[in-house]
């Protein structure tokens, strides 16, 4: 199966409290791709998220589970052969990308990860920065997202996501995949990813997630042995750059990610 770049794909954005970035993302989306519809699926939103969707002609589902299921229900609900995943707090500042992602979409491809390395956090931008010019794109195998995403809707129709995931939930799905027989690629991408919940506090959040993940598969300790490994990173980046910010945040993040990760009960979940 192949699909022309003027064919129309659904387009899934996950939302939470989401008004703050919403419009400017689904301005750049419609740059960006022939969009059929824009689907949100929304996690009981108390702010102005749905009143941005209705101004926009979007589709909102309700869901109360979480990320793991609002992935899930996007691939059932998908009505097109390709779909794109977007993260509703990031926006694209390149707009001639996604013709090239179909080109590597060959049949035994089920996702093109648009990789979008620059925050709006200066330390954590700048350490994604420095570190995507040393990473090959094709070797990121664990930097896989489903947050900037074209995927291919017969590969992750049938896809299970354990709805205790709230973070990591690409993971697992990529581990699906793989198993399956399928490949991924990468394109780098102008563009921002906003992060307003706080570093830290994120971090924790992914930590939780990252253990919840290991119960499911405890031979698996990757993402456990890369935030150990952070600060290394993060002091590489900062002594190559004279910036001492890279080696700080590092630090900070891997120290509240083993925070998380001592009790996810608590921090599982991403309040806003």
């Amino acid at each position: 199966m192949s699909i022309r770049s003027s064919e129309k794909i659904d387009v899934f954005i996950p939302t939470y409290n989401s008004e703050k970035h919403l419009q400017e993302c689904l301005d750049s989306v419609k740059k960006t791709f022939p969009v059929r519809r824009v689907v949100l699926i929304d996690h009981e939103s108390t702010d102005l998220t749905w009143r941005i969707a209705e101004e926009n002609g979007c589709e909102v589902v309700f869901e109360e589970k979480g990320l793991a299921y609002a992935r899930e229900l996007s691939f059932r609900l998908a009505e097109t052969d390709v779909i794109a995943l977007v993260e509703s707090d990031l926006v694209y500042h390149e707009f001639g990308w996604y013709r090239s992602a179909l080109g590597l979409m060959k049949e035994d491809v089920a996702a093109v990860v648009a990789y979008v390395p620059r925050a709006n956090e200066e330390a954590r931008g700048r350490y994604n920065e420095f570190w995507s010019r040393f990473t090959p794109l094709r070797s990121r195998r664990h930097g896989f997202s489903a947050g900037s995403t074209l995927m291919r809707t017969e590969a992750v129709r049938e896809i299970k996501l354990p709805t205790a995931l709230n973070a990591y939930e690409d993971i697992y799905l990529l581990r699906q995949l793989l198993r399956k027989g399928w490949k991924y690629r990468y394109i780098e991408v102008r563009g921002l990813h906003y992060s307003d919940e706080g570093t830290f506090r994120k971090a924790r959040w992914y930590g939780a997630n990252a253990r919840v993940l290991y119960s499911l598969d405890p031979s698996d300790t990757l993402l456990a042995r890369r935030h150990l490994t952070l600060p290394a990173k993060g002091a590489v980046a900062s002594l190559l750059t004279l910036d001492p910010k890279p080696f700080v945040w590092s630090i900070g993040f891997a120290a509240n990610f083993f925070v998380g990760w001592s009790n996810p009960k608590v921090y599982r979940m991403l309040r806003r």
